[in-house]
Order: C-alpha cells, then structure tokens, then sequence
C-alpha cells in the first residue's frame, strides 16, 4: 500500500464529518456469508477466487465486486480484494444513515482492520459525497483518509446542508 500523506485541511474536516458516524457493532457478531459465481476454493494456498465476481454479507454490510480474491487464515478470512467498475459496499450507521462506498478495487486487510480504496473512490452519506483516487478506512476509529504518493492528488468533498435547523 502506498504511504499516507495528510492532508491539512481536508483530512480535518473529513475526520470531523465522518468520525461520530460508527458502523453498527452488531453487524460485526452477525456471520459472514460469501456467495459468487464460478469460485475456486483453493485449500493448499488458503485462498477462494470468484472471477466471476462476489457478494460478502454481514449483518447491514454489503459487499459487491466483478471478482473477489479471499485469504483464509485459522478458520476465518485474513483478506478480501474486490474489484469491479465500480465495486460496490455499503453499510447502515448507528446514527441509522447508510454509507456507500464505491471504488474499482477495495483491499480489506483484517490484521490492519481497515479497507483500501483505489480507484474513482466515492464515499456517500446523508452528510454528503467525498471523491478521491486512493483512500482507506480504520474500520476501529472510522476514520477515512487519502493516501498519496503524489502531492498533487486532489481531495474533493461536498457537504449537504442541514434543513432541519
């Protein structure tokens, strides 16, 4: 993965408009299931690829790809690589919005317990629509970032107005 530069400005207003929104901790105790086309379950290297793309679902999560790449480790999944044009996730919030993600490829790495983003990445709430190319999410602290190598790369956010003020 590519280092994460901080953006001054925009990475605060991120944190603060994304961090009181958590997703529901009973999707986490809900079971996993996986569902695709054409899968291959491959014990030797611990993995299952469905090049003929994947659902995962837990509890209010869902997960959409044209093909999926799962990492088994001690009877659980140690990684997930989505892509799609776009692959497709969203999941209900405490606060009862439903956040949707849309990105070309989502790389969910357990150990870390985040999701990269790459690609036409798009994240939407009832807040708002924040876009860049590369972003990931700390699924424990909510937090989303860009990352970057490039000091160039741009971060965009809309916000909607609240109308019930």
């Amino acid at each position: 993965m590519k280092p994460m530069q901080n953006l001054t400005l925009s990475s605060l207003l991120l944190w603060l408009v994304w961090s009181p929104a958590q997703a529901l901790e009973s999707d986490r105790k809900q079971k996993i299931t996986l569902d695709g086309g054409g899968c291959i379950l491959r014990t030797k290297d611990n993995n299952t690829e469905c090049p003929n793309g994947l659902t995962i679902k837990q509890g209010t999560m869902v997960i959409k790809g044209d093909y999926g790449l799962i990492h088994h480790k001690d009877r659980g999944i140690e990684s997930v690589k989505m892509t799609g044009k776009p692959a497709h996730f969203e999941q209900k919030m405490d606060s009862g919005e439903l956040m949707v993600i849309k990105a070309n490829q989502m790389d969910y790495v357990k150990a870390d317990e985040k999701i990269y983003l790459n690609g036409a990445v798009q994240v939407s709430s009832d807040m708002g629509v924040s876009r860049g190319e590369a972003m990931e999410i700390n699924l424990l602290t909510q937090e989303i970032s860009s990352l970057t190598d490039d000091p160039d790369q741009r971060f965009y956010m809309e916000i909607e107005p609240d109308d019930k003020q």
